[in-house]
């Protein structure tokens, strides 16, 4: 099981532009590497989805947000 291309499957099937775009005008967004090299999404100063992936992390971080916030 290859967890990198997990995931960069998970992020081209999710990943949507002018979501990103749109959400990034109203939230503080940031992508952080931590100590164990994992990727997370912080999202106005909270981490959500840690991810081997800079980029699965934005859209599954983006997509928790969304779940959690009723957006």
């Amino acid at each position: 099981m290859n967890y990198f291309e997990e995931e960069i499957e998970f992020t081209k099937a999710n990943f949507n532009l002018d979501e990103v775009l749109n959400f990034e005008k109203e939230h503080k967004l940031e992508i952080i590497r931590g100590e164990d090299y994992q990727y997370s999404c912080v999202i106005n100063n909270k981490m959500y989805a840690p991810s081997l992936t800079p980029m699965c992390a934005l859209v599954t971080g983006i997509k928790i947000y969304k779940i959690h916030n009723h957006e």
